[in-house]
């Protein structure tokens, strides 16, 4: 049932029609898709750059020191999350 509904509102969206003589509007329906496939390849992503040293607790296998608070805190967290959220 969810995936007839779906089916249908994939077909008003990109408004594809059962016509097979209507060859235009299914290729506008391909172009439509193309230029939003292309939209969402433009989503820019900064790679880091890893030669930079990082300074920290933690960075570049240095301790990191919790107060006993946040030690309690972690260990009930590691049930949770299974590591250390107050250390990472």
């Amino acid at each position: 049932m969810i995936s007839i509904f779906i089916f249908f509102i994939l077909i008003n969206v990109f408004g594809v029609s059962f016509n097979s003589n209507n060859k235009r509007g299914s290729r506008d329906v391909l172009l439509r898709i193309q230029k939003r496939i292309n939209e969402e390849s433009r989503i820019l992503h900064k790679r880091p750059d890893y030669s930079i040293p990082r300074k920290g607790p933690g960075e570049d296998g240095k301790a990191v020191e919790l107060t006993e608070e946040e030690q309690k805190l972690g260990q009930e967290e590691l049930k949770v999350w299974f590591m250390n959220m107050q250390a990472k």
